[in-house]
C-alpha cells in the first residue's frame, strides 16, 4: 500500500510561546489525495536520531486529545501542538546545549502492517522573547 517511497526532508522550526502548527494534503504519485481513514500519524522530536533517548515532544492522531487531525478521504493532516506543550523543550542554537534536535512524522495505514515516514530532518527550537500574561 505504500504510495510515496521518499520521505521529505524538512527543517522544522519550533517557536516557544506559540502553537506548533503544520497542515498539508498527502497525495499519491498521481496527485490524488490519499484516504487516511482509520490511519494513525505520529510525530516526535528527539535530541538525537535512533530513538534510544526520551522524546522531547510526542504528538499523535490517536488518543482522547490528539494534536494531529486526519481528514479521511481528503488526505489532510493538521498538526496543532499547544504552546504550553513546548515549554519544557530546551532551545537550540547559539550558546545552547544542543545545536539542533531531530524529528520525523510517521504514517501507519489502517491495516496496521504498513508504515511510511512522511517527513524527517533537523529541528530548531527558538526561545520566546515576548512573555504574555
Amino acid at each position: 500500500m505504500p504510495l510515496v517511497s521518499t520521505p521529505v526532508k524538512y527543517r522544522l522550526k519550533v517557536f516557544k510561546g506559540a502553537n506548533l502548527q503544520l497542515s498539508f494534503t498527502y497525495k499519491d504519485v498521481d496527485g490524488n489525495p490519499v484516504n487516511l481513514t482509520d490511519c494513525t500519524v505520529e510525530m516526535e522530536i528527539r535530541p538525537a536520531r535512533g530513538g534510544s533517548d526520551t522524546p522531547l515532544l510526542e504528538a499523535s492522531s490517536a488518543g482522547t486529545s490528539p494534536c494531529i487531525t486526519l481528514g479521511g478521504a481528503a488526505g489532510t493532516i493538521s498538526v496543532d501542538v499547544p504552546y504550553g506543550s513546548l515549554d519544557a523543550i530546551p532551545p537550540t542554537g547559539d550558546g545552547q546545549d544542543s545545536d539542533e534536535y531531530y524529528w520525523d512524522m510517521v504514517l501507519q495505514y489502517a491495516d496496521g502492517t504498513t508504515r511510511e515516514i512522511l517527513f524527517y530532518g533537523p529541528c530548531d527550537v527558538i526561545e520566546k522573547v515576548t512573555v504574555m500574561t
